[in-house]
This record gives structure tokens, sequence and C-alpha cells, in this order.
């Protein structure tokens, strides 16, 4: 395969033997892509083909992948970044597709920073496919890997014990939100922040994106320490792909095994009962906490791996 380098006006890219990855609309694009990803294993309990749509809506990084001009796959692709890549039946030479898209990246990105994957299923896909592993013979590392579960909501019976006392969220404890994060966080498992600083800010786009009305609000809890005023834990709810999840849920180390995870995750089963019919929530393999979301009766989904190519020079 020739050198190919990358630019938004190139609407074919040649792939080797046939294949060619050809820029494709993505109103077209995204009924493929909702077919073949989301509804495959629904992985992320999407609750409509109509919202999985509209997950591409306007991407200007949709690709089909053709074999002597017949559709084969789609893919999501641009500069040192890839996802979502599906087959269409009886297609189904996933490796050497991948490899073929690994050079073309390798053409495409900055040689100075990581090449990133994202969304490849584990285990094997209900089509057969055990993804990771064509992915790992082409040289790819795996990074993090996460899931998402899901739950109904119901009115559920709290027993908070003594010594703690209940405090609403809002931004004026924002502050304190990302401290008691960055103790609670710190070492774990999952891309979190090491910083005051980047914790903060993930506070920041809680308040500014994810929460939507006065029912996540209340659904959210704050737990201070009835003696000493300490903020001990802390569950945020907010709105995503128009059901409620959990944004964050952290307790102080000192204060872990105290039930006070579940209890705030009881809290926001209850309040959203009023209105929502489920809660979801992401949880990084690895994390102690998967436990307490299994014991809550949270079903997990198909585990979704970030795999990488290790930049080339720096």
């Amino acid at each position: 395969m020739s050198n190919q380098t990358w630019s938004k006006e190139t609407v074919t890219y040649q792939l080797g033997t046939g294949l060619t990855l050809e820029k494709a609309d993505w109103q077209t694009f995204s009924v493929w892509f909702a077919t073949y990803i989301v509804y495959k294993d629904n992985a992320w309990f999407r609750q409509s083909f109509d919202y999985s749509c509209g997950v591409v809506k306007d991407l200007e990084i949709c690709y089909w992948i053709k074999q002597d001009g017949k559709r084969i796959g789609g893919v999501l692709m641009e500069p040192n970044y890839m996802n979502c890549l599906f087959l269409i039946p009886p297609f189904s030479d996933l490796g050497k597709v991948v490899v073929m898209l690994r050079d073309l990246l390798i053409e495409w990105s900055d040689p100075t920073q990581d090449i990133i994957v994202g969304g490849v299923k584990r285990p094997p896909t209900p089509m057969g496919y055990d993804e990771i592993s064509h992915y790992l013979r082409a040289g790819f590392r795996t990074g993090e890997a996460r899931r998402c579960m899901i739950r109904p909501t119901e009115k559920l019976d709290i027993q908070w014990g003594e010594g703690f006392v209940l405090g609403e969220v809002s931004e004026a404890q924002s502050e304190e939100m990302a401290a008691l994060f960055q103790i609670a966080f710190a070492g774990g498992a999952g891309n979190r922040p090491e910083s005051f600083e980047g914790n903060l800010k993930e506070v920041k786009i809680y308040f500014k994106y994810s929460l939507k009305s006065e029912l996540e609000r209340r659904a959210s809890t704050l737990v201070y320490d009835a003696e000493t005023n300490k903020l001990v834990g802390a569950c945020l709810i907010g709105m995503w792909e128009e059901w409620p999840i959990v944004f964050d849920v952290a307790v102080h180390p000192e204060y872990q095994g105290r039930g006070l995870a579940a209890n705030m995750l009881k809290q926001a089963l209850t309040v959203l009962s009023e209105q929502h019919t489920v809660l979801r929530l992401f949880v990084t393999l690895g994390n102690s906490a998967e436990m307490v979301y299994h014991k809550l009766g949270f079903m997990p989904g198909t585990e979704s791996t970030q795999l990488f190519l290790p930049a080339r020079s720096k």
C-alpha cells in the first residue's frame, strides 16, 4: 500500500487486495452502525434504535470498508483514533481488516502520540469474533477495560445508622467533592485524575453537562461525619442519553465498609423511581466497587476494552 496521508477532503483510501476505505454520510451510516455495533450486544444499554442512530449524528469520521466496491463493514476513524469497527456478514476476516486499518492509521497519525482504539468487545461477540485477539496479533496493547451496568429503579429501605448527616449536592460544594474524589480514587482502577485540579474539572463537567433537573439533584447525595462535619461520601446522579446514570460515587477510605456507597445508590434508585425505570453506571474492571453494584442487583453489560499502539517517536 502506497503512503496515504489523511485529509478531510479525501473520499477514498486504498487498503490493498481489493479493499478500500470510503467516507460515508453519517445518516446512512448510522443505521448500519446501530444494527451492527449497538444492537449486536447493546453494551451501553441504549434505549431505542433511533437514539442509537443519533450517536454518530454529524460526525465526519464515518467510513465504509468496501471490497471490490461492495460494502463489507464500517468504522469511525481519524488520525490517532479508531472506534466501532464492524463487519457485515458474510464477510468475516476481521484480522485482515484490522491489519490494513492499522497500517493506514500509522500513515495518518502523529507519530509522537499513541493511536487509540476504543469499543473493542470481550468476550467473543454473538457473531463469533474474538475481537481483542485480532488487535493483539496486530501489535496493539490493551488499556482500560470498562462495562456498563443497569438496574431497575424502585423504592428501597435505607438505614443510615447514627453518626452521619446527609447534604444536598450543589456547586458550592464543588471543591469539597473534588478533594474527596482525589482521596477516594487514589491508586484505584480507572483513568481517574490524580490531582485536585483534575477532579475539580470533572465535578464542573457534571454540573455543566450531566445534571439536568431537580430530580437528579435529589437523587444525588452528600454524606458528612456528624461529629467532624467532614465530607465522607458523595454520589452524583446525572443524565446520559436520556436515562439517568451514576456520574460518580465515592467514599472516603476511612469510612469504607460501612455501607455508605450502597445506601447512596439505594437513595438514587428510590428517588429516580418517581420518573425513571432504570439507572445505569459505568465501572472499570478491577474496581472493587463492582461487587457493591453486583450485590445491589446491577446487571453487567459486555466488556469494552480500549487498545492502543504506542507512539513511535517523541
